[in-house]
């Protein structure tokens, strides 16, 4: 069986592939999401023929179940998640720093969507929330965050670097990075255009945003 990065790095080679072979200039954001957004179902054809079942699958459950994601984080989008009570210092301790980051670097959408992945690590029976220090959680959150939003990206808006966040939190790269993957493992936070981990703009660049799988079995837009 493939591993979430194999998958992922199958999907991200043919999307790079399309980019290289369209010849648009690659450091220009609206391009790029026109393009995804024209290609989307020859792109979707060609994962097809990839022969990577995982990836298959994966994209196809995405297709299917989007609607009723969306539906879902949408309802719950503004209630504050219900957090264990012994965890509860340490996720007020941790969102506080998130927040405040994503106040003066970031805007609203990042500070909630950080506080939902610190709830889902806060009511995780096998989490390892409890310990560790708080800056270095909050450091690992907002960089696993930005992962999924292509915030280390400069063509996007807003941009942070990986040291800008280090920096703000008096981390080392290293140390933040492996919290971040260790986050994204641990609440299955791996799959770009994710609603409940995206922003709206990222969003509106899902090549696969309009693709839905018919009764028939067939992709329509």
């Amino acid at each position: 069986m493939s591993s979430s990065s194999d998958i992922d790095g199958v999907m991200a080679g043919i999307l790079a592939k399309h980019l290289l072979r369209s010849g648009i200039d690659i450091d220009d954001d609206t391009k790029i999401t026109s393009y995804l957004e024209m290609h989307a179902e020859e792109i979707f054809m060609e994962v097809l023929q990839s022969g990577e079942p995982d990836l298959i699958k994966q994209l196809a459950q995405k297709i299917t179940s989007k609607g009723k994601k969306e539906s879902i984080t949408a309802n719950n989008s503004n209630k504050p998640p219900r957090i264990p009570e012994e965890q509860q210092e340490k996720y007020d301790a941790v969102t506080t720093l998130t927040d405040d980051f994503c106040k003066e670097r970031l805007d609203e959408e990042y500070a909630t969507i950080c506080r939902t992945v610190t709830g889902k690590l806060a009511r995780k029976k096998d989490s390892k929330f409890s310990r560790g220090k708080s800056d270095i959680w909050a450091a690992g959150i907002v960089y696993a965050v930005g992962q999924m939003n292509f915030l280390f990206d400069s063509s996007f808006e807003p941009y942070q670097s990986a040291d800008d966040i280090c920096g703000f939190f008096g981390t080392s790269k290293s140390t933040t990075s492996q919290k971040a993957k260790l986050i994204r493992d641990s609440i299955d936070m791996n799959n770009y255009w994710d609603p409940e981990f995206s922003t709206s703009r990222m969003m509106g660049s899902d090549p696969f945003k309009n693709l839905r799988i018919n009764e028939n079995g067939l992709v329509t837009r």
